[in-house]
Order: structure tokens, then C-alpha cells, then sequence
């Protein structure tokens, strides 16, 4: 073994390091509100009601004609990431209502004959049965825990990290290949099993994913070889620890300084914050990572087309090839711009089970009862808009804004935030208003979790985890060897 990795090793047999376990793990609570609630009843119906189409919407402002390279020179791999933490954190159940969007007639893509009855299917969130009514806002709510703890990797439910697991010398499953678990079940026959179900939804998923449980696998052999009396649990909820750990660290130290610019140093655990997840940032700011997905996530093929497609990993040189362009592609820039590979072929084509993600993410706002833009701006403490003008964008932005919700006070929060410019300088690649709430989220899972590895761990595994970069995993994993060391920057540019 590697210096490092005995040093690791021994400090996690030779000292007492709290675990979490699946009792710790708190699940479907309500999001909390950072932001006052805007319910056009002021209980459950859904907010503007008064407002333009969401689809209108998707097509005047977020229409995006060609590739606009990220200004940071981020990678896909600092979009990934992204998604990957909000599948830790976040994943909202749905209800049986159903608010299906209004397709505008003649729309190009959804209704190209101008029949005019066309719909985007549209399901409201499921919600806190005791929300709703008697003049208590609706709260939707969080089935995941809200702590970066591993989840997505091993599951938030016992029956998910159950399967997950061998059982065996704390190793966690694979198929052939050294990739996840294949289902074989019925309906959902060859996709991939994870600790979070959507890790199918593109080949980018699927390999961060098969990475992670490689990563768990490579120090519980470690830990096996350097102790064999260890029990599998001991060994497993040791090497756990390890990925938890890494998996925290990347997060604060390479991702959202990248994002925000930079983000404050820990000073120790607040037993009095709550880990929480706000309704603002699961179903509005951290949704920003939409704008960032080019049209070719890899070379030469269609993110349209690497929907669902777990062959294509197994079949196609496994999950080397994939991790190492997403290290070497520039994102797209964070701005109120969407491929139509996420506005119009979403999970298909038009009017065959194909999706509009723009219109779906301000639907979910409004199905959340989330306030106008202009008020979260006063809610936050930051300068109220007194006319479009006041908005950090181009002039013909302004124009469309002022056209389509004619009242500055109508601005649903997630358009405001990614056309807003204001204070980008300041805030890494966001604008003041989701600066403030992704900050104040990533705060609080930080100081309000008792196992946040800075508190946790000894002080020797303290630096080498901050001293390991996602780059270094991805090599001693797979057989990709030459990559930055920072894979969510590029070294240069690749279209």
C-alpha cells in the first residue's frame, strides 16, 4: 500500500471515530421557508396566477441558440458534481394533482400543427397532510436526509442500503466489470441500482456513481488487509467513513468555491443549526446546475440521446471514457440560457414523453408557493427593484421581462435569479439573490452535522482528506492517469 494509505488506515483502527448510522438519518421532513410563502390562496394554490405561461417564459428568455463557454472554464464535471450533492440532499415525492403546463399554439417544438390543446405533463409535489388548510401555507416534503452523507452512494433507506452492501469483507456490490448492480427486476430490466434511484437518468450519473462504490471498495480492502479479524460491519462503516468524508471535503473545497466564489472557513458543529433543507434553494437556486449541461456532454453525442442508457456504459469501454471527457469539455456558461437538449427533448422528444425542464423548474416554484423575485431580493436583506431596469442584464432581456410579466413585483424567483447579473463579481458564477440562499444552505449542512469530517475525524485524517482531490480518486479507480488535478476547471478549452 501507498504511504498515505496506511497512515489512513491506521487512523481509523487506532481511534474511536463517530459513525452514522441509519438512526441517525432523519427523512421526509418539511423543507423549511427562508422566504415567505406566496400561495395565490395563501394556503395551496398555486403562486401567480396572474403571471405569463411558464413555457411562453421558457421560450422568450431561456431559448439558447449556441454554445456559450462558462466564463470560469468550469468542466462538466462541475455540473455533475452539482447534481450528484443534490441527490444527496434533495428528492421531492408527487402527489396526485396534476397542473399540467399550457403549451402556447404554434409552439415550434410541442405544438408544431397550432392544435392548440397541447399540454407538458405537470404533477404537484407531495406535501405535509396537515399543510394547506386552515390557514397553514402547503410544505412539501424532503424524502432524503439533508446531511452530505453518503446517501446517494449507499441509500437513505434500509432497504436500498441493504441491497447495496455484500456483506463481505465490508465490500459493497458490483456486476461485471467492477460497475453498480444491474437490476434484473420486471419493469426496469438492466438499469443500474444505486443509492439514489435517478442515478439511470444520464451516462454522467451512472459513472460518478459506479466511482464512488469502486472508492468504498478500494479502502475496504485496505482496511481488510491491514486487520482481517475486522468484522464485515466494521470494516464497511470504517471505509464509509472515508467516502463520507471525501465525498464533504470535495464538496466545500473544490465545488463551491468554484460556484461562489469562495466559502468561509469551519470553526466547529452549532448544535443549534439545523441541517434542513430550505424549499427556496431544492426547488428554485440550486437548480441553477440546468443552465450549466451542454448539448454534447461527451464527444460526440447528444445528451438527448444518453438519457437512460446504462448500455452505453456497459457496452461502450465502461466508465474510464466518460470521466475523462467530462474532465476535458467546458460547460456552458451559468446564465438564463438551456440547451434544448433539457428545454425540449427532455427525456424524449416533443409530444412522445419529451419535457421542458425550464417550464417544469417555474411550475415547481409556483406548486411551492415561492414569492416573486423582487420579494425574496427585500426578504434577504438585498435592494428592491424599482423597474426592470434595475435588473444586472442585457437590454433586450429587460424588454421580454417588462413584456411578459408587465409588474416588477411578478418576477418568478427562478428567471429573476439566472437573468440577474448583480454582484456576479462578488459571488463566483451566481447572482446575489441565489448567492445568499445556496450559500446559507451549504452553511447550515455544514455546521449543523455533528459528523461534518473536520469535526469528526482526527487531525492527520483531517488533512489527508482535505489534501484528496476528486481527480485523485477518479485515478486510483479507473485507468485514467493523465487529468488535471482540479477536473472541474479544463486546462483548456474542448467544443
Amino acid at each position: 500500500m501507498k504511504t498515505i494509505d496506511i497512515v489512513t488506515v491506521r487512523e481509523l483502527l487506532c481511534n474511536d471515530i463517530p459513525i452514522r448510522t441509519m438512526n441517525h438519518q432523519k427523512k421526509k421532513q418539511p423543507f423549511v421557508r427562508i422566504l415567505p410563502s406566496d400561495y395565490a390562496d395563501g394556503e395551496k394554490e398555486l403562486a401567480g396566477e396572474n403571471r405569463p405561461s411558464v413555457r411562453e417564459i421558457s421560450n422568450e428568455i431561456f431559448n439558447q441558440v449556441s454554445h456559450i463557454p462558462n466564463k470560469k472554464n468550469s468542466t462538466n464535471f462541475f455540473w455533475l458534481w452539482g447534481q450528484f450533492i443534490d441527490h444527496e440532499i434533495t428528492f421531492v415525492g408527487k402527489s396526485d394533482e396534476k397542473e399540467n403546463i399550457k403549451v402556447p399554439t404554434g409552439d415550434i417544438h410541442f405544438d408544431p400543427n397550432s392544435s392548440g390543446d397541447k399540454e407538458i405533463p405537470f404533477t404537484r409535489s407531495e406535501f405535509d397532510s396537515n399543510t394547506g388548510k386552515d390557514g397553514i401555507p402547503r410544505e412539501q416534503l424532503n424524502h432524503l436526509t439533508s446531511e452530505i452523507d453518503g446517501s446517494s452512494v449507499y441509500g437513505s433507506s434500509t432497504i436500498y442500503h441493504k441491497y447495496m452492501r455484500e456483506y463481505k469483507y465490508g465490500l459493497m456490490k458490483c456486476s461485471e466489470g467492477g460497475l453498480l448492480p444491474v437490476n434484473e427486476g420486471f419493469a426496469d430490466k438492466g438499469l443500474f441500482i444505486a443509492g439514489d434511484s435517478r442515478v439511470n437518468e444520464h451516462v454522467g450519473l451512472i459513472a460518478i456513481h459506479n466511482l464512488f462504490v469502486r472508492e468504498h471498495n478500494y479502502w475496504a480492502k485496505r482496511i481488510y488487509k491491514t486487520n482481517p479479524k475486522l468484522c464485515d460491519e466494521d470494516i464497511f462503516q470504517k471505509a464509509k467513513i472515508i467516502v463520507e468524508s471525501e465525498i464533504q471535503a470535495i464538496t466545500v473545497n473544490e465545488f463551491l468555491p468554484l460556484l461562489l466564489g469562495s466559502f468561509p472557513k469551519y470553526h466547529g458543529y452549532c448544535e443549534n443549526v439545523s441541517t434542513q433543507i430550505s424549499n427556496s434553494f431544492a426547488s428554485c437556486a440550486f437548480r441553477l446546475g440546468h443552465t450549466l449541461v451542454p448539448t454534447e456532454i461527451i464527444k460526440g453525442k447528444k445528451l438527448r440521446d444518453l438519457f437512460f442508457s446504462p448500455h452505453l456504459i456497459c457496452n461502450g469501454g465502461g466508465i474510464d471514457c466518460v470521466l475523462k471527457e467530462f474532465t476535458q469539455i467546458i460547460c456552458e456558461d451559468l446564465d438564463n440560457k438551456v440547451v434544448d437538449d433539457l428545454r425540449n427533448f427532455l427525456f424524449g422528444d416533443p409530444n412522445q414523453g419529451g419535457l421542458d425542464l425550464v417550464s417544469l423548474n417555474i411550475q415547481r416554484g409556483r406548486d411551492h408557493g415561492l414569492p416573486d423575485y423582487n420579494t425574496a431580493r427585500k426578504a434577504l436583506g438585498l435592494k428592491y427593484y424599482d423597474s426592470f431596469d434595475d435588473f444586472d442584464t442585457d437590454s433586450n432581456t429587460k424588454q421580454k421581462l417588462k413584456d411578459l410579466y408587465n409588474d416588477i413585483n411578478n418576477v418568478d424567483l427562478f428567471v429573476g435569479g439566472l437573468v440577474d447579473n448583480r454582484d456576479k463579481c462578488k459571488n463566483g458564477q451566481l447572482s446575489d439573490v441565489f448567492a445568499k440562499i445556496v450559500r446559507d444552505q451549504f452553511l447550515k449542512i455544514r455546521d449543523g452535522d455533528i459528523y461534518w469530517y473536520e469535526n469528526r475525524l482526527t487531525r492527520k485524517l483531517k488533512k489527508i482528506i482535505n489534501f484528496t482531490k476528486l481527480s485523485d480518486i477518479i485515478k486510483r479507480n479507473t485507468h485514467v492517469t493523465n487529468i488535471q488535478d482540479f477536473v472541474m476547471i479544463g486546462k483548456k478549452c474542448h467544443y
